[in-house]
């Protein structure tokens, strides 16, 4: 007997020695060269490093995440006894899984596992033209036709649970549920009637029936013969609970094969038996398992980690609320599946959670059927002997920084293609989609086949949830991820429930915080000073104390306060995160205020671009842009330099230059932009440039609105006002009369033209256009460019002067400039010319930075309720009809985005200087967009911000190659607010020729 056992012995260890010499120690010398983690022991290598980890939302992904780092996109590994290739290049996924695949099937362990699971050979665990056939059969039930008749399943099983919640008292009851109960039941409903026609009740054992989850009982399943039979805990009533739910499914199919043959399918077990009469009873219930357990906990595992993120991020979640609840509203009898396409921010975060948190996080491993070479995207060249385990880390890949911007930042907008950050991610990927980079439903001929049911039965029970309910995560709550078989799972997802209509719901989701102690400025104020009525002009800032008190409110209260402007309750906001939610993300949201729009549309006499709004506001500025197409502004070009050359030498004709006489600037550049504005506009020279006291300029100077905020007040809501005896109203009726006349009389001109003109001004291109403009239409746009176009272009050119005196270094570097490029072209101006000058455009952007002609963007009024989430993350409620009050002077001005904010420093808009770096870090490298707003941003930006700039240039090209310019000592500084602009209270200047320049 003891020799038997030395002989048996004997051969096993020589057997062993063998097998490692001969397979294991070959393959392990060839796998050597490849970096990665050192074996942390010698009988389970690191396995123990994979599965030892107990996972928090933090260090979700590791090791992996580490490795991949530190080792690269390919490394090895050891995993008990097999050796693993750990796989993150695109390049080498692309091989295993697609170009390559039938020489990588499944690995042994895992397709002998999914055999067991589901008593038979099926999709997961099938490999070569038998996987090929079971495809066949089953692709018809994902195919569109079909995924669109499962749209009502989703939906009415969603509205059952939403029954259930209002039903049994769970809304706003503050009472914690367990969501991920429900939503595996819910998934579970809807894949057993979908697909099987089984519906819950009938199907209780299944929880039971599912394989632990722990190592030693996932191998000894696998290893062990007769495994559930030991006496180990679960595994007896294991063992029953899958006897009883493969009764139930062997029942449901042998009723179906029993039932008459021309019934039309109506589920995937249908379209199974009916695709031929050689499908056995035993192959169907391995289908009717495998999608069991894979069509339903991925899907309830992603609704919790789509809850647990938005419930981290309550903007983007009233965000996504709002787009649901607006498509709801458009399809209110029933939602269709061409509706769903209309929900792309909710698509957006649910690919952006199946980024951060794939569920199924390691797709099942492939293994090497021979040797071979795997090329990474680097051009490196990997050996992968004959059965290498290729491990596929799917959560490191979604994390990798190399492919991803931010990547550990949850940012579904990456998923919204044109967004900036969906073109920087793509950048990263040096163009390429994000196939190989992004699977969490893996790729190749063995992706998962129920990626699209997936996707759609998410939407729909997700717009229905999220219109109807917000969720707050209970602070009970473990939301740490756990491993299932094959899933990730939050531990214990415990929330509260409640209506979005309740007072309790606004409370969560708004936090409402309004800052009391901001001076509530209100109609008693008028007993001192009229300004006082509004919080904005409660300080006069031709006193001298501009910018305040907006820079003093912004440090002390932050980037949004609350202050009141009699009856208007206003937010002021200077918060670039804010500012584009309300003027790009919600802008449809947030129309301009009711007084800046009756106002804009009483001075124009109609409705123009400045008081439209929605698809009638973004109709015109179809129509109007043409008028700024880069052809048209190259055009206007030779219009600046006839006038302002003609400007020029008028000065030198009245002898002014070198003299002791002051000139009033402000005067002349009004005179100058209004006959610019005109030719380019309508085709109309008001002469002023040669006649300042002429009937046409006094006319458009008494038609203007004047700024006190009470008569403003009096104009939006006290019909027929302007019919009042009183002072001004009278001469304000009859310029305004005067000033259309001659706007129609051109019009009426133009109409009478010859045909096929042609276009040289807004009024050509508006007559052009074939919208059908009236004439009345036609001069409203026409008064609005006079208005808009002139007055915050001559403000603007004022300060540059004003500024440039004050800086007379700034000053002598730009006239240098100037003066270079006047001798390069001849001293003209043409579209190559402007580009030469840096320094110019450099001081235009900085003036327009320190002193905004229009200080405050015309309010929003919130269409909603809304709330607008700020960049420290801090979140503010925005009641429907609240006033958006744009505070660009303190955003400006905010040292937090702005290195020394208050000080003249034009390199800062030069690429690539120190202070241009210096600004660029404190913005995190973003763009300043939401920063720097002179014209506005989103769809009502100004349209005309780039012929602006280009008058600008031409003009003070001209002019700082004539003359120099000093302050008169009359001169007074200080800004001085108009109606919505802000310029120099007076500014009187000297002219100097360049010869006598006091700079010298």
């Amino acid at each position: 007997m003891l020799q038997i056992i030395c002989t048996a012995l004997a051969l096993f260890v020589s057997s062993a020695l063998l097998y490692y010499f001969v397979i294991v120690h070959p393959r392990r010398k060839i796998l050597a060269k490849l970096p990665g983690p050192p074996s942390t022991s010698w009988l389970i290598g690191n396995a123990s490093d994979v599965y030892g980890i107990n996972w928090t939302i933090e260090t979700f992904g590791e090791p992996g995440l580490t490795w991949m780092k530190k080792y690269g996109p390919a490394y090895h590994y050891r995993f008990l006894h097999t050796e693993r290739i750990a796989l993150s290049d695109p390049e080498g996924l692309k091989h295993v899984l697609v170009t390559q695949a039938k020489h990588y099937p499944r690995n042994n362990l895992a397709r002998r596992l999914l055999t067991k699971l589901f008593h038979g050979v099926g999709l997961l665990s099938a490999e070569g033209e038998e996987h090929s056939a079971m495809r066949r059969i089953l692709n018809p039930h994902f195919s569109h036709m079909q995924l669109k008749t499962f749209v009502p399943v989703f939906t009415s099983h969603v509205q059952q649970l939403i029954k259930h919640f209002k039903g049994n008292k769970l809304v706003d009851a503050n009472k914690p549920v367990n969501l991920y109960s429900y939503f595996t039941k819910l998934t579970l409903d809807i894949i057993g009637v979908s697909a099987f026609g089984i519906n819950s009740a009938e199907i209780g054992a299944y929880n039971d029936a599912k394989i632990q989850i722990s190592l030693p009982a996932v191998l000894g399943t696998i290893l062990i013969p007769g495994w559930s039979y030991l006496p180990f805990p679960g595994n007896y009533r294991q063992r029953i609970a899958r006897q009883t739910l493969m009764n139930i499914v062997l029942r449901v199919i042998e009723a179906k094969m029993a039932a008459p043959i021309n019934n039309p399918p109506k589920d995937l077990l249908d379209l199974m038996l009916a695709s031929g009469p050689n499908m056995t009873s035993q192959e169907a219930r391995t289908h009717v398992l495998t999608f069991m357990q894979a069509g339903h906990e991925t899907t309830s595992n992603t609704l919790c980690w789509i809850i647990i993120h938005l419930s981290k991020h309550p903007q983007l979640e009233a965000t996504v609320r709002a787009e649901c609840k607006e498509v709801l509203k458009r399809h209110s009898n029933e939602f269709p599946w061409d509706a769903t396409s209309e929900l792309q921010l909710l698509t957006a975060v649910i690919q952006e959670t199946l980024r951060f948190f794939p569920t199924v996080t390691n797709l099942a491993a492939r293994e090497a059927a021979k040797d071979d070479v795997i090329q990474l995207s680097n051009g490196e060249l990997i050996n992968v002997p004959k059965n290498t385990v290729i491990w596929m880390d799917v959560a490191a890949m979604h994390r990798n920084p190399k492919y991803w911007t931010r990547p550990d930042e949850f940012l579904p907008e990456r998923f919204i293609d044109g967004s900036e950050l969906n073109i920087a991610d793509k950048e990263l990927r040096g163009g390429k989609p994000s196939t190989f980079y992004y699977f969490p439903f893996s790729a190749g001929e063995k992706n998962c086949i129920g990626h699209r049911f997936a996707i759609l039965e998410m939407q729909i029970i997700l717009v229905h949830l999220l219109s109807e309910f917000q969720f707050q995560i209970s602070a009970k709550a473990n939301l740490n991820p756990m491993r299932q078989l094959g899933t990730i799972t939050p531990k214990k997802l415990e929330a509260t429930i409640h209506s979005v209509y309740s007072r309790r719901s606004r409370f969560v989701i708004f936090r409402v915080v309004y800052n009391s102690s901001i001076p509530k400025i209100t109609l008693a104020a008028s007993r001192t000073k009229i300004s006082k009525l509004d919080a904005w002009q409660c300080v006069n800032w031709d006193k001298g104390n501009y910018p305040e008190p907006v820079v003093s409110w912004l440090k002390k209260y932050g980037l949004a306060y609350y202050h009141r402007s009699m009856h208007i309750h206003r937010i002021t906001l200077a918060d670039p995160v804010g500012l584009k939610h309300v003027l790009v993300t919600k802008s449809n949201n947030y129309p301009r205020d009711v007084i800046a729009r009756t106002l804009f549309e009483k001075m124009f006499n109609g409705i123009g671009l400045l008081s439209a709004h929605g698809a009638q506001h973004a109709k015109m500025r179809r129509i109007l842009n043409g008028h700024f197409s880069l052809i048209n502004l190259k055009s206007y070009i030779p219009i600046f330099e006839k006038k302002i050359l003609h400007v020029i030498e008028n000065l030198k004709t009245k002898n002014v230059v070198d003299s002791m006489l002051s000139l009033d600037m402000h005067g002349i550049f009004t005179q100058l932009t209004l006959d610019i504005i005109g030719l380019s506009s309508f085709g109309y020279d008001f002469g002023a440039v040669d006649d300042k006291s002429n009937d046409d300029l006094q006319a458009y100077e008494h038609s203007r609105i004047p700024a006190s905020f009470l008569i403003n007040l009096g104009i939006v809501y006290i019909p027929g006002l302007s019919y009042l005896p009183l002072p001004g109203f009278a001469q304000r009726r009859m310029a305004n009369a005067k000033l259309n006349q001659i706007v129609l009389n051109v019009i009426d001109a133009k109409l009478q033209s010859k045909h096929g003109q042609e276009s040289k001004d807004l009024l050509d291109i508006l007559l052009m256009s074939g919208e059908n403009i009236s004439p009345a239409d036609a001069c409203v746009h026409v008064r609005t460019f006079l208005q808009a176009g002139h007055e915050t272009t001559s403000n603007t050119l004022c300060w540059v002067l004003a500024t440039l005196a004050q800086n007379p270094e700034v000053a002598k570097r730009v006239q240098e400039e100037c003066q270079n490029v006047a001798k390069k072209f001849s001293n003209t101006v043409s579209w190559e010319t402007l580009g030469q000058l840096v320094m110019l455009t450099a001081v235009i952007q900085e003036t327009l930075r320190l002193h905004p002609t229009v200080p405050g963007l015309a309010g929003r009024t919130a269409f909603q309720d809304d709330q607008i989430h700020l960049s420290d993350k801090s979140v503010i409620c925005v009641p429907k009809d609240t006033t958006i009050w744009i505070d660009i002077v303190a955003l400006h001005r905010n040292p937090k985005y702005w290195t020394k904010p208050n000080k003249f420093l034009p390199e800062r808009f030069i690429e690539g200087t120190q202070l241009n770096q210096s600004d660029k870090s404190l913005r995190e490298y973003k763009g300043y967009t939401f920063v720097y707003l002179p014209f506005g941003a989103g769809d009502k930006n100004c349209i005309g911000q780039k012929f602006a700039l280009i008058e600008m240039q031409v003009i003070l090209f001209h002019l700082l190659n004539n003359f120099t310019f000093s302050i008169a000592k009359e001169a007074c500084l200080h800004p001085k607010r108009d109606l919505a602009t802000m310029k120099p209270t007076c500014l009187k200047m000297l002219l100097h020729s360049i010869k006598l320049n006091p700079i010298e």
